[in-house]
């Protein structure tokens, strides 16, 4: 490998961006974003109440502190910055299609966030961001008892 690298430098210079492409594409596809941006495709501008580094679980892939949130009254959007796109696109999730319930287990945040057109899957947030949340939100809010 090192005669590679020594004789072709450009191939490193090649390898590398395309590794991280790969590595966060697979990242997407494993841990439910990409599922979940194709339910949920963003369609427009992310709304203006927004938090930056924000932390979100989705299965097994813990996204922390580099998810921007933003809520309104018709939905909640997430956004990676652009080096963690590749199988990340952005997502707006209709508050009708979300519901909200606990779920305290000590191994991942205890706010459960559930989609109607994705049953079985499940994303979990901080109570803080949950209360932000739910403060954009307004109305829209809805709280499921825990049994779907």
């Amino acid at each position: 490998m090192q005669a590679l690298i020594d004789d072709y430098p450009w191939v490193l210079l090649l390898l590398v961006p395309l590794g991280w492409v790969a590595l966060m594409a697979l990242i997407g596809l494993l841990g439910g974003w990409g599922r979940l941006a194709r339910a949920y495709p963003a369609r427009g501008a992310m709304p203006r109440m927004r938090w930056h580094a924000q932390s979100i679980q989705f299965g097994w892939t813990n996204y922390g502190h580099c998810v921007t949130m933003g809520a309104d009254s018709r939905a909640f959007h997430l956004a990676v910055p652009l080096p963690f796109r590749p199988g990340h696109a952005p997502v707006a999730v209709p508050w009708p299609e979300v519901e909200v319930d606990e779920d305290p287990r000590w191994y991942r945040p205890p706010v459960r966030l559930r989609f109607r057109r994705l049953p079985g899957a499940a994303a979990y947030v901080s109570r803080d961001l949950a209360e932000k949340l739910r403060s954009a939100a307004g109305e829209a809010w809805q709280e499921g008892d825990g049994a779907r």
